[in-house]
Formats: C-alpha cells, sequence, structure tokens
C-alpha cells in the first residue's frame, strides 16, 4: 500500500447534487396597462394576470368597472392618483369590486376612483383587500347607504392607507362617504372631507355624513375628518319628528377604535319648514349608538348639532352616546363644540343618553356652549360616566349648567363621577359650572372650580334635591349673587355633602360662598374657609393652603408650604425622587441612615445593590484599594478594574506580571504509519504567560475553593506508549520511539521530559488521566520549588504548564491555580484560570484551524506533515495524469517519479529531453557528454544541482525513449 494510500489524513470526497425543478414554478410578471400598452383596458390586464403580478396602469382616464376577480395581484397607477383616473362607465356599476374573496395580496394603489352614480364606487363584499394612495369622489347614490365605499358580506377586513374620500354624497341613505355592515375596516392617514347626507323625510332621519357603521367595525388612525355633514328636511305634509345622526361618523352595535383622528367643522343639521313635527340633529361630529368605541389622542373642533324652525331640537354639538354606549375617550382635545341658537340645545360637547356610561380621561374642552342646559355635556336620567383628569374651561349656556347638567328624576337619575377635574371660567344663569336637578347621584372628588359665574344663582354648583358628595375640592373666586360657590335647594336627605373641601376668594361675604342646606361629610369638620386664597408655589392651580388642607399635596414638615414647592425651591432635599423630603423620610424612619449624613440609604451610591451604601461597607471593612470610595468588588464586577488572576484583589493595586493562560495547536505529522495514534487526533499546548523574563511559575494546583479541572468530551485524551502523566515521566530518548510518542498527554512546568527537570507532585489521582477520561481534583500539586531553571518565562516570557492530545479532535477543558513570584520576589496567585480556544491558524482561509481541518477532513495531508496540502503545495489541485490524485500526492507516495524534482509527475513530462526535440535518444546523451562539469545554468543540469554530472546522466538514460 502506498504512503498516500495510507495516510491518516487523506480524505477523498465523492458527492452527488440533485437538483429539483417544479415544472409549475412560475415568476411574478408585470402587465402594461394605457395608450400604445400591450392592453388597452385594465380589466383585460386583470383577466391576464396571474397571483404575484402586477398591473401596472399609465396615466390615463378610463372608463371601467373593475373586478379584482379574486386574484393576489396588485394594481397601481404607474404616477400615482392625480394622473390616473378611473370613472364609472355607466350608472349602477360599482367602479371596483372585491367580492370573490380577495385577501391583503390583493393591492390597489394610485388611483383616483370617481362619478360612479346607483352604485358605490368601490364595492367590498366578503374581502380584505388594501387600498392604497387612493382618492375616491364624486360619487353619488340615492335611496342607499355608502355612495364611496360599501363594506359587507362575510369577515371582510379591508384596509386603507393613505386614501381620500372626497365630495361623495348619498340622498335619502347613510354614510356619505362610506357604508360599513360587516366586519373590520382599517383606516390609516386617510382624509373624509366634504362628504354628505342629504335628504328629506316625513318621518325618522339618516345618518353619517362621512361613515355609516351598522355592525361593521372601523379603526381609523390618523384619519382626518373635515366638514362632512348630515342634512335632513321635513316633506311640506309631514306633522312627524326628524333627526340627523353624526356628521362626521355614526355607530351603531359596531365597537370600534379612532387613534389621533382630527375632527373639524362636522355638523348635523335638521330643517323643518313647516309642520308640527320637531327637528332634532344629535351628534354633530359622532353619534355612538350600543357601542363601546375608544377615542385616544382625537381633536374634535367647531362641531355643531343645528336644528332651526318646527321645535327645533339640537344635542351633543360634537357627541351623542345612546342605547347603553359605552365609549372610552383619553387625551383627547375638544374646541368650540356648539348647538345653535335658534334651538333647543342639550350638551354643547357631549349627550349621554340614560343607560351610557364609559369614562373620559385627560381630555380638554374649551368654549363648549349649548342653547339650554349643559354647556359641555348633558348627563340624561340613568348615565354615569366617569370623568377624570379633564379640564372645562370657558363653557356656556343660556340657561342652566355652564359645564354639566344631570337631568335627574325621582328614580334612574344620573350618576356620573368627577375626578381630579378642573372647570375654569364656566358660566351659566344658574349652575355656573354645574346644574344638577332631582335626586341625582353625583360625586366630585379632587376637582377644582375656579373663576365661575351663575347670574342667577350657584356660581359653581347648582343643586335642587340632588344628595350629591363633594370631596377634597377646592372653589376660588367664582361669582353669582346667590352662593358664589354653592346653591342648594332641597329636603330631608337631599341635600350635598362637602367634606375635606377648601373655599377661598368667592364673591360676597364668606357665609354666603354656600347658601342653602348642606351636610358637613364624615368626619365632619374638615372643610376650610379663607377669605383670600394663598399663593400656587408650583404653578398647578391649586392654592397651597387648599392642596394641605384637602390632602391633595403633603407638607410633611408642617411649614404650610407643599414639599413639592420645597424640594423645588432647594429648602429639602429629596435624593431618590420620591415627592418625600430625605428629613421626612430619615425622621420618621421610613428611610434608614447607616452613616448619619442625613441621607436616606436608599440615595447614597450602592454599587452591589445589597440596600447597604458604599460608605457603609468601607466603613466596615470592605475594600477599596484605588481608594476611590467604591468597593473594590463593585469596580470588579463593572469593568473598571481588571482581576486577571481572579484574586479578588484589583490588578492595578498588586505587582502582578503573569498575564493568563494561553493555548496553541501543535500539527500531528509523520504518524501516518502509527496505528496507535487516531487520525482526528488534535493536540494543544497551554502556557502560563507573563510582562517579563524574570517572572516565575512555580506551581499548578487545585484545592477545595477552587478544583483542577481536566477533562475531554468524545474520545478523551490520547496517551501515547512510553508517555507519562507528568513531564518527570517521560523519557528525554526512548527505547521505542514511535512517532505519536511526541503528542502524550502531560502535566508540567516548563520541561518536555526528565532531562534536567525538576517537577513534583502531590495528591494527584491520575487513573482517569491515564484511561483518556480527565479527572477534577481539590487536593492536588504539581510544583518546582523557587528559582528551579524552568520556573523562569525567560525570553519568550511563557512557561509551558500541559500538553493536552484529544482523541475526537475536540478541545479540552483545562481549569487550574497557580502561584508563582514576580522578578522582584513578590508572590503572586492565580484562581480558577481556564485555557482559552488558542488563536486562529488558518492557511487555507476558511475560518477553520489547519489543524482541526486536517484531523477532521477538511483538509487533505497526504505528505504526513500536518499542514493543509493546499497550503503547502502551490498547484495542489494539479492532476496532470488525470487519476484523480493530486499530482503532488503522486510524487510523495511514489506513483510517479519525478527524477528532475520540478514537482510534476515524469509521466506527465519529457524527462530528460535535453535538447528539447520531444524524445529522449542519443543527443541528449550527446549534450550531457559535451555540458560534463558545467555550472548551474546550463540545460544539462536536470536535477538542478549547480552541475551536469552523472546524476544528469542518470535522469537522461531513465528517461531514454519517446515521450508521452
Amino acid at each position: 500500500m502506498s504512503h498516500f494510500q495510507a495516510s491518516r489524513r487523506t480524505v477523498v470526497l465523492f458527492a452527488t447534487l440533485t437538483c429539483a425543478f417544479s415544472p409549475t414554478l412560475g415568476y411574478a410578471g408585470t402587465l402594461r396597462v394605457g395608450p400604445g400598452q400591450p392592453y388597452s383596458a385594465i380589466q383585460q390586464a386583470i383577466d391576464a394576470a396571474s397571483h404575484g403580478d402586477e398591473v401596472l396602469v399609465e396615466p390615463y382616464t378610463y372608463a371601467e368597472s373593475l373586478n379584482l376577480g379574486g386574484k393576489a395581484i396588485t394594481l397601481r397607477g404607474r404616477t400615482g392618483q392625480l394622473n390616473t383616473y378611473v370613472i364609472a362607465p355607466s350608472p349602477g356599476v360599482s367602479i371596483v369590486s372585491c367580492v370573490t374573496g380577495e385577501g391583503s395580496g390583493t393591492v390597489i394603489d394610485g388611483f383616483t376612483i370617481m362619478n360612479a352614480s346607483d352604485a358605490p364606487g368601490i364595492k367590498i363584499t366578503g374581502a380584505s383587500p388594501v387600498f392604497r394612495n387612493c382618492t375616491v369622489q364624486n360619487c353619488q347614490l340615492s335611496n342607499a347607504s355608502g355612495a364611496a365605499l360599501q363594506v359587507g358580506g362575510a369577515d371582510p377586513a379591508p384596509r386603507f392607507e393613505t386614501c381620500y374620500f372626497q365630495g361623495n354624497r348619498v340622498t335619502q341613505g347613510n354614510g356619505g362617504a362610506a357604508s360599513l355592515s360587516s366586519g373590520l375596516t382599517t383606516l390609516v392617514g386617510c382624509v373624509f372631507q366634504s362628504n354628505e347626507v342629504s335628504g328629506t323625510t316625513t318621518n325618522g332621519g339618516f345618518s353619517g355624513g362621512a361613515i355609516h357603521c351598522d355592525t361593521g367595525r372601523v379603526t381609523a388612525n390618523n384619519v382626518r375628518f373635515s366638514s362632512n355633514a348630515v342634512r335632513v328636511s321635513h316633506l311640506n305634509t309631514s306633522n312627524n319628528n326628524i333627526t340627523a345622526r353624526g356628521g362626521a361618523v355614526y355607530i351603531a352595535n359596531a365597537s370600534s377604535t379612532f387613534l389621533d383622528c382630527v375632527f373639524t367643522s362636522n355638523s348635523a343639521r335638521t330643517d323643518s319648514w313647516c309642520c308640527s313635527g320637531s327637528a332634532n340633529s344629535t351628534g354633530g361630529t359622532i353619534f355612538e349608538y350600543g357601542s363601546s368605541t375608544t377615542y385616544s389622542g382625537c381633536t374634535i373642533s367647531n362641531s355643531q348639532a343645528i336644528a332651526y324652525n318646527a321645535s327645533p331640537q339640537a344635542r351633543g354639538g360634537a357627541m351623542y352616546f345612546a342605547a347603553g354606549a359605552d365609549p372610552t375617550i383619553t387625551n383627547c382635545s375638544v374646541d368650540q363644540p356648539r348647538t345653535n341658537p335658534e334651538a333647543t340645545g342639550w350638551g354643547g360637547f357631549a349627550f349621554f343618553e340614560g343607560g351610557c356610561s364609559g369614562t373620559i380621561t385627560n381630555c380638554t374642552v374649551s368654549g363648549a356652549f349649548a342653547t339650554s342646559f349643559g354647556g359641555a355635556i348633558f348627563f340624561q336620567n340613568g348615565a354615569g360616566p366617569v370623568i377624570a383628569d379633564c379640564r372645562f374651561t370657558s363653557c356656556s349656556t343660556n340657561n342652566e349648567g355652564g359645564a354639566w347638567y344631570l337631568e335627574g328624576i325621582s328614580s334612574g337619575s344620573p350618576s356620573p363621577i368627577a375626578l381630579r377635574t378642573t372647570f375654569t371660567s364656566c358660566s351659566s344663569p344658574r349652575g355656573g359650572a354645574i346644574h344638577v336637578r332631582d335626586n341625582s347621584n353625583l360625586v366630585v372628588d379632587s376637582c377644582r372650580f375656579t373663576q365661575c359665574t351663575a347670574s342667577n344663582q350657584g356660581g359653581a354648583i347648582y343643586t335642587w334635591y340632588a344628595p350629591i358628595s363633594v370631596r377634597n375640592t377646592s372653589f376660588d373666586r367664582n361669582t353669582s349673587p346667590t352662593g358664589s360657590a354653592f346653591r342648594t335647594n332641597g329636603d330631608t336627605n337631599r341635600w350635598p355633602y362637602i367634606g375635606g373641601s377648601f373655599f377661598c376668594s368667592n364673591s360676597g361675604a364668606q357665609e354666603s360662598w354656600i347658601t342653602g342646606t348642606w351636610f358637613d361629610a364624615p368626619p365632619g369638620g374638615t372643610n376650610l374657609f379663607t377669605p383670600e386664597c394663598s399663593t400656587d408655589c408650583n404653578n398647578n392651580g391649586a392654592f397651597d393652603d387648599a392642596e394641605i388642607a384637602t390632602g391633595a399635596a403633603p407638607d410633611c414638615n408642617g411649614n404650610g408650604v407643599p414639599d413639592s414647592c420645597d424640594i423645588a425651591s432647594g429648602l429639602e432635599q429629596d435624593c431618590d425622587a420620591d415627592g418625600i423630603p430625605n428629613s421626612c423620610e430619615i425622621g420618621k424612619g421610613v428611610g434608614p441612615d447607616c452613616n448619619g449624613n442625613s441621607i436616606p440609604d436608599s440615595c447614597e451610591a450602592d454599587c452591589d445593590e445589597d440596600g447597604i451604601p458604599n460608605a457603609c461597607e468601607l466603613a466596615a471593612g470592605a475594600p477599596d484599594c484605588n481608594l476611590n470610595g467604591i468597593p473594590d468588588a463593585c469596580d470588579l464586577a463593572a469593568g473598571t478594574l481588571t482581576d486577571r488572576n481572579l484574586d479578588s484583589i484589583p490588578d492595578s493595586c498588586q505587582t502582578l506580571e503573569y498575564l493568563g493562560l494561553r493555548s496553541e495547536y501543535v500539527p500531528i505529522a509523520g504518524t501516518a504509519n502509527d496505528p496507535s495514534i487516531p487520525g482526528t487526533a488534535v493536540c494543544v499546548r497551554v502556557y502560563a504567560e507573563f510582562t517579563t523574563s524574570g517572572a516565575e511559575l512555580l506551581g499548578v494546583y487545585g484545592n477545595q475553593a477552587h478544583p483542577m479541572v481536566l477533562t475531554v468530551s468524545g474520545g478523551g485524551f490520547f496517551q501515547a506508549v512510553g508517555g507519562g502523566n507528568l513531564t518527570s515521566d517521560v523519557l528525554c530518548t526512548p527505547e521505542v520511539p514511535l512517532p505519536s510518542f511526541k503528542y502524550d498527554s502531560w502535566l508540567t512546568i516548563g520541561r518536555t521530559c526528565l532531562e534536567n527537570n525538576a517537577l513534583q507532585a502531590l495528591g494527584f489521582n491520575f487513573g482517569p488521566f491515564v484511561t483518556g477520561n480527565g479527572f477534577t481534583d481539590n487536593d492536588c500539586i504539581a510544583f518546582v520549588t523557587p528559582g528551579a531553571p524552568q520556573a523562569f518565562a525567560g525570553s519568550t516570557k511563557r512557561v509551558l504548564v500541559a500538553q493536552l492530545t484529544s482523541r475526537t479532535g475536540v478541545f479540552p477543558t483545562f481549569r487550574v491555580n497557580l502561584v508563582g513570584r514576580n522578578a522582584n520576589a513578590s508572590d503572586w496567585e492565580a484562581f480558577s484560570q481556564l485555557a482559552p480556544q488558542p488563536a486562529l491558524v488558518d492557511c487555507n482561509g476558511n475560518g477553520v484551524h489547519d489543524v482541526l481541518d486536517v484531523a477532521l477532513g477538511g483538509a487533505t495531508d497526504c505528505n504526513d506533515s500536518g499542514i493543509p496540502d493546499a497550503c503547502e503545495f502551490p498547484d495542489f489541485d494539479a492532476d496532470c495524469n488525470a487519476n484523480g490524485v493530486p499530482d503532488a500526492c503522486d510524487i510523495f507516495a511514489g506513483t510517479s517519479q519525478d527524477l528532475d524534482n520540478s514537482g510534476i509527475p515524469d509521466e506527465c513530462e519529457c524527462v530528460g529531453d535535453v535538447n528539447l526535440d520531444g524524445r529522449v535518444d542519443v543527443d541528449d546523451i550527446v549534450e550531457i557528454i559535451l555540458a560534463w562539469g558545467d555550472g548551474a545554468g546550463s540545460p544539462a543540469d536536470l536535477n538542478g544541482d549547480g552541475i551536469v554530472s552523472g546524476g544528469d546522466l542518470a535522469i537522461v538514460v531513465g528517461g531514454y525513449g519517446e515521450c508521452n
């Protein structure tokens, strides 16, 4: 068997590559539409398209009715909606239809869709397409709903992004732009402008100037609704009631979501130019029926509910809630919502029917006006929303309840709750801010009424036989001829309860600030009356003494100033920013102060977060070798100091010339014919490295705190015949020097064999190591005495610690403690030092260690040198004789000769052809004789040894004959 065939690192790879191609594999294509394009009509291209295709439409005006046919394609206007128009080809047909299960893979992008009549511009039934950057305008529809868009069928979920619905109109129907009767429609960044519902009726009405949601839900994100309207008129012969609902949006049994939407100048309007019936306008912007819709971050401005002529009634200038609606209104701003002065008006901002609840949180309502009752909100009997952290400013009515009006009856009366809400500059003849009627159960807690005015009674609040509860609330600078803060009327048990509240600077004599009977709420005596309002140190709109008196602002040090102001002015410190001055925390035992410096421990630096400040840990003896005020343990944990020997002492605080362990792979070579060592074996040497040549390594060991670990997974360690566990057991000239002997696994300090080796060892149980499995030992040491030559780092600044050969190429785990001396004879120790992976040596640049490449078969090593052939032989891939074996391996194995040392098998060249005539014959022998003794450079120096001699003659003789 040749050397090449026996080499333990030679790997011959055979691979079969099978490629499978599907006969149905297709690729998305583009179908072009327009003048001069392959398709003159959009529908033609849609019909020809396959899933994944794009139909690209040139700018033009197309009179077509498009049906997407259930295809997942993109229909795109190449230059966008401003130049690409699709108009209805005739009345009674929709312009775009998605009625066959289209999903989100169907995209319509960049069109103006316009002029549909007697059919919606877009019809979606049981489908979920995506529309982007489209305009739908001037669509007209009679006696139906949704002139621009109709969504219905089973579970539709269409999506509209940056689309515009403008100037669409429904007569005698609902939803000027859109009618949503099922599923969920998503609107993102869209605009609804100047859409309208209008009609005449003998009885009833119409709804949703822009959108009509009747069991079909909508999610609107960053959508703008501007100048949309519902307009309803009486027929001349009618004596019944007519109603306009939701100037922008009507929602019925379809809980929806509006996020960051803007509603501007929307209106609901009724006109009755004859007859005795009433004209009712409800919800100038939104009408919600039996739903639980969320409105978050929205803005509503200049919204109106308008009613004219026969018994005109306007309710909810901006919003109307009916049939148990339960809205969530958060972080919204409402400006100038109104009912028109010619109508009887309730709730300039909102009207809550009986049975409705919900929450209004952190909202601002400014300039709301209702002609008659509740300038901002009207609460019908049985309504009970919670309104918290809101601000009502400059709200007014011509009759009762400048901001709120609670209707009240003998039973089922309203029971709203007002929390932390401010009423400022509101006005009305009775109840400048709030008017409360019979038996209403209003709760007012932690609110403020300031500068409100009643021209008749109750500058802030007027109650009529209503046992309301007012707690922790301030009344300041309110004005009225009777009861500048409060006017009460009632009888037994129907008087307001007032407790923990603050009154200052209201008009008139102090004893007239509350006119009428009231109960001092338990625990009693907690209301505070002062002639003048105090300062407002934190400018939060509440007076300091009122905040302190009601408990809204703590004053832990009792100096009459809220703690927050003491902290803000610097009079008190609040190191942990919890609103409680340091002095109060320490004085009341809330915060410990271990070092008595008047700073709570929780505020002092505590690097290890154990609840004990650094200063106290240091005082108790925690080391701080660099005196930076931080325990060393924290510096080390944070990485601001290093501890490479893991002795818990920062390196900068001690002399430490030890740098750490270093590992290096040792290429295994010359063992091809040694069956004792596996072909997959990998050898690594571990060194201790130092900064100076005079440093010493005196011992490696394991103890109870830091055991020594020497293990390897897979096939275990290789132990050579005649080897030893320590180099003091290894003969320098073994009697049976097998090639694998030099890759034995052992421990050492500096020496590789017995000669001049002073190594000693105690406590090791080498049994598992001998069998190749390794060990973990907590009481062992291998050492030399100080001054032993092998202990010094020397010129290489490192000392050999171990040679470890794994049988299967797995890197071993070697964790050990070290002890030694620095060059100045000071001692050092290093604990639990882990041998790292060797630095990469990768001659062929494939990201794998060369030794692993060879051992694990990733690279060949046919000459058993330990170096990948591709790195050792420049033209390793050359195979001139086409026998499937690289030429270099042929030559090394002896299967091919290379007499002239050219690196090319002789059978591939004309060896001995001195005169280069293509054959080796007598003429070449003559050339050798003539050149005998010539030096380097002679053509006859075939073996390149610098002289023409017998060796060259032998080459000619050996190659005598015809060349291949």
